[in-house]
């Protein structure tokens, strides 16, 4: 029986190597015909079939992919905000650029549309308030323009406000020294618009100025010559008596004795009179409201 089974087994071996070279064989001449009628290489594309079409349809028709919220643990939220935090940076560079940019615009359009005023001009004014040299530092001062002044392209007219501050002031001192204020005008009121403006006062209650000092009467050298007027009293007092005494012949020889006590007080009291005069003050000052001032621009300004 063994025997019979291998013989059975290498029959139908034997059998199916036989069917499987048959159909190479079969395979080959099929595929010489097609050669020989057909170029393989330049074949036209396969039509698409019902099933290909209905998948791309499908993919058109396809609806839109649905966004879920994420709903975060305790723990994940501090790291998201953290990883935010992080990455926020990056705009705010972004920003600063952008902030740049707007101030070389505005830049640009200010030096397009102002109107310039040129530096030198000079305005006639009144003050709007009474200032002293005894005003602290930092008071305000207003004054009002009382003719108006053509520039280029533009008038300022009467009734133009100007301001400006006190910067530096005192009372009268002692060594005769008088009071002193110091205005300095920063800015200009024009169309309800307040522009920035640099100028000086020239002329204050109708009185020139010098350096933008506007100072009191220096009374050193009068408080000089107050000082000798004790001396001068005596010697019109030794001058009297010298005169009374000629008059009796009994004391004519004692007539020049008092004059020489009159003009020796005197020349002592003329010594010492610049040395007393060093422990008298000078004279404050007092502007009144409406008085007349003239200020000049020291540097270009800007209307626009």
């Amino acid at each position: 029986m063994k025997k019979l089974l291998s013989i059975l087994i290498l029959i139908l071996f034997f059998l199916s190597n036989g069917f499987a070279c048959a159909d190479m064989i079969i395979d080959d001449s099929i595929h010489n015909k097609i050669k020989e009628e057909y170029d393989l290489d330049n074949l036209p594309p396969l039509p698409k079939t019902s099933e290909n079409v209905k998948t791309i349809e499908n993919k058109k028709k396809s609806p839109a992919i649905e966004i879920v919220p994420i709903k975060y643990s305790s723990q994940q939220k501090t790291k998201a905000k953290k990883n935010l935090n992080q990455k926020v940076i990056k705009p705010k560079e972004d920003k600063k650029i952008s902030k740049e940019t707007k101030k070389i615009v505005i830049q640009s359009s200010y030096n397009n549309h102002s109107i310039k005023l040129n530096s030198g001009k000079t305005f006639d004014v009144k003050l709007m308030n009474t200032i002293s040299s005894k005003s602290r530092i930092g008071t305000n001062v207003v004054f009002a323009s009382i003719k108006p002044q053509t520039f280029k392209y533009i008038t300022i007219p009467i009734g133009t406000l100007f301001y400006g501050k006190i910067i530096d002031s005192h009372s009268a001192q002692f060594t005769g020294n008088g009071g002193l204020i110091v205005i300095k005008v920063h800015s200009i009121k024009y169309k309800n618009k307040i522009y920035p403006l640099e100028a000086k006062v020239i002329l204050a209650d109708n009185k020139h100025i010098f350096f933008n000092n506007i100072k009191g009467k220096r009374m050193y050298l009068k408080n000089i010559y107050k000082k000798t007027s004790y001396g001068r009293k005596i010697i019109k007092q030794t001058y009297k008596s010298s005169v009374r005494l000629t008059k009796d012949p009994y004391t004519l020889i004692f007539t020049p004795l008092p004059l020489c006590f009159g003009v020796l007080t005197y020349s002592v009291n003329v010594a010492l009179s610049p040395f007393l005069a060093i422990f008298t003050k000078g004279m404050d000052i007092t502007i009144q409201k409406n008085a007349k001032f003239k200020i000049k621009m020291i540097d270009d300004a800007y209307i626009y």
